[in-house]
């Protein structure tokens, strides 16, 4: 669960701690932004107290172990960079970035701190920070996918080499069509921020609601249909191909509308595909249909587009 807080960031430097990432050498961002090695940690008790008088600011009695997160990679946001006009502040920039590498990289990776005003990239930037700002402290939910194929069962590369490379190659142009695109914003927070809950069918529903952001048809009609008929022409190839992940998509369509009804199906009767595993099933493969989507909604550098889609549908083209 990310911890909001409202912090003016506006005017000073910020470095964020990458837990669940391992690095093989720094990754240039450009602007003066760096992704490099460090070894650090973030350590907090708790402290309690009872009935607190207005204006008693104390921290009450320590109660303990609280949170610590030990991690080896940080992100460095220099105070100079302006966001080239596209952000508004650096923790917009940190959660972009860390956003992508989730995609790309590693689900597991959470940004538990940021240091305010460290000095410059040097470093170090953990020894004496004037401040740290507590982010995502709550722990994911990591979803068992297989990373090496895509939904589309095949394997999974990077022009750019790896997947980290991919972010640096994508992070800015990425970030431009995010603001632009509101269909695209929601369905990159559903993918992104749903792994904090604790509860499969709200991960699987949060995940669905994105992709009907993307592909919900504009007029009135079936949506099991065009949903999953809209998905597999925008990702798959005509023919056999597109026919199978029709079919794929539309159960996993099934599932999602099951767990909305309170486990019912379209008959009204109990549905069997709403036992838990079942659901964990579903939420894999929609979690890895969601990444298919995205990725090659940056390949494209454009969101889906409706109407193209019933185009690619009926005249059996592949859509690009």
């Amino acid at each position: 669960m990310a911890v909001e807080l409202k912090p003016d960031t506006r005017n000073i430097s910020l470095c964020a701690g990458l837990v669940g990432l391992d690095l093989d050498r720094e990754y240039d961002f450009n602007d003066g932004i760096w992704l490099s090695k460090t070894n650090a940690q973030i350590f907090g008790p708790f402290y309690v107290s009872h009935e607190p008088k207005i204006g008693d600011d104390s921290p009450g009695e320590k109660a303990g172990f609280g949170m610590a997160d030990r991690f080896r990679a940080q992100l460095y946001v220099p105070q100079e960079f302006e966001g080239r006009g596209l952000f508004n502040d650096r923790l917009d920039t940190i959660w972009w970035i860390a956003a992508l590498i989730r995609l790309a990289v590693s689900p597991k990776l959470r940004v538990p701190g940021v240091v305010g005003n460290p000095p410059g990239k040097e470093g170090p930037y953990w020894v004496k920070p004037q401040v740290v700002y507590p982010r995502e402290i709550g722990r994911r939910r990591i979803v068992p996918t297989d990373d090496v194929y895509s939904f589309l069962s095949k394997p999974i590369s990077f022009k750019e080499g790896s997947g980290l490379d991919w972010v640096v190659a994508n992070w800015l142009k990425g970030w431009k069509l995010f603001q632009k695109e509101k269909a695209l914003e929601l369905a990159i927070r559903s993918f992104d921020e749903s792994a904090a809950t604790n509860e499969v069918p709200l991960y699987l529903l949060s995940l669905w609601s994105g992709l009907e952001s993307l592909f919900s048809p504009t007029d009135e009609q079936e949506l099991r249909f065009r949903i999953s008929a809209n998905i597999s022409t925008y990702i798959a190839s005509p023919g056999s191909e597109r026919l199978e992940v029709f079919k794929k998509v539309r159960d996993l369509y099934d599932v999602r509308s099951s767990v909305v009804h309170g486990g019912r199906g379209r008959s009204g009767r109990r549905s069997s595909k709403t036992t838990p595993e079942a659901i964990e099933e579903a939420l894999r493969d929609t979690y890895r249909l969601t990444r298919e989507v995205l990725f090659k909604i940056f390949r494209d550098n454009q969101v889906p587009k409706p109407a193209k889609l019933t185009d690619s549908l009926f005249k059996g083209d592949k859509y690009l």
